[in-house]
C-alpha cells in the first residue's frame, strides 16, 4: 500500500511541478508515520526550515495548532485567491470540513484523504467453516465467526490492524457507545477506559488470547490475510486495492458493526484520515 500511496504522490508532485515553472515542490520521506513527522518538524522549526506544505494525521491536530506557526485556510484564501472567497464551502462538504478543526473550534486546515475501516471476509474460509458467507453484522458474532474458523479450519479468523497508532482499536472501543477524548470546556480528557471501552477490549483481548485473533504487524498481518490465512480483516479502505488483487474470493463489507444491542447509536469512528496544513 506504502508503495501505491507512494506512486500517486509522487504522481501529484510531478504533474505540478511541470504546470508550475515558478514554484518546485520537494516530495520528502519521513519514517514512523505522523509521530515521526511531528519529531522532524519540530527539528525544521527549529532552524528555521520549515516546509510551505505538510500532511498530519487527524489525531495530531491539537498538537500541531498548539506547537507549530501555521496559516489558516481562510487567510491563505484571502492572501492567494481573492477571486474564489468561496472556494471551501463549494468543494468540501460542511462535515468533512469540521475534520479538518481542532478542539477549539478553528480551521487549521483542509481535509486531503479520508480512510474508513472496514471488514473485508473472505468467503471460502467461512463457507469452510460452516458459516455464513455473508459475514457478522456484529462484533459478538466477529468473534464467533473467528473461533468458528479456528477451530474447524486451523487457520486465524481475525485480525485488526496495528499500525503506529490505534485506529482500528478505536472504532472497536467507539461502536460500544465509548469514547476515546471527551472534549469540555477547551479541555480534553482520556475516556476509553469507561465501561463500554473495557467491555469492547476485553472482546478483541478474549480473540488474541483463544487463538482466533492474529497480533502481529500491520504488513504481515494484511498480506498473511491476502494469502488467504486469515478468514476477516479488519483494516482501512485504503488496503482495498492490495486486498482486490489478491488470488482469493473476497467480499468488501462496508456495515458499521457495533456490539450487541448498539445499534441505534451511529459509530463515530467512521471517518478519520489526514490532512493538509
Amino acid at each position: 500500500m506504502l508503495k501505491v500511496k507512494e506512486a500517486k504522490l509522487l504522481e501529484l508532485v510531478e504533474n505540478f511541478n511541470k504546470n508550475n515553472d515558478h514554484i518546485e515542490v520537494v516530495a520528502t520521506y519521513n519514517p514512523d508515520m505522523y509521530k515521526g513527522l511531528m519529531h522532524n518538524l519540530q527539528t525544521k522549526q527549529a532552524i528555521g526550515e520549515s516546509p510551505v506544505l505538510v500532511k498530519v494525521g487527524w489525531a495530531f491536530l491539537d498538537y500541531f495548532s498548539n506547537n507549530f506557526d501555521y496559516v489558516s485556510p481562510a487567510d491563505s484564501i484571502e492572501k492567494f485567491d481573492k477571486e474564489d472567497p468561496n472556494f471551501l464551502k463549494d468543494n468540501f462538504l460542511e462535515n468533512i470540513l469540521d475534520l479538518a478543526k481542532n478542539s477549539k473550534g478553528d480551521q487549521v486546515g483542509i481535509p486531503y484523504s479520508l480512510s474508513t475501516p472496514v471488514l473485508y471476509i473472505n468467503k471460502d474460509l467461512l463457507k469452510e467453516a460452516g458459516l455464513d458467507e455473508n459475514g457478522p453484522k456484529t462484533w459478538q458474532e466477529v468473534h464467533e465467526f473467528a473461533k468458528a474458523v479456528k477451530d474447524k479450519t486451523g487457520k486465524y479468523g481475525l485480525y485488526i490492524q496495528e499500525p503506529a497508532d490505534f485506529w482500528g482499536q478505536q472504532a472497536l472501543i467507539e461502536s460500544n457507545d465509548a469514547k476515546m477524548i471527551i472534549n469540555e470546556n477547551n479541555s480534553s480528557t482520556a475516556s476509553f477506559a469507561s465501561e463500554g471501552g473495557i467491555v469492547a477490549m476485553k472482546l478483541y483481548q478474549g480473540m488474541v488470547s483463544d487463538g482466533s485473533a492474529l497480533h502481529i504487524s500491520w504488513d504481515e498481518g494484511v498480506q498473511s490475510f491476502v494469502d488467504g490465512n486469515i478468514a476477516m480483516c479488519y483494516t482501512t479502505i485504503a488496503r482495498r486495492q492490495q486486498i482486490q488483487n489478491g488470488p482469493q474470493l473476497m467480499f468488501l463489507l462496508l456495515n458499521h458493526f457495533y456490539l450487541k444491542d448498539k445499534t441505534e447509536k451511529f459509530q463515530r469512528a467512521d471517518f478519520f484520515g489526514n490532512y493538509c496544513y
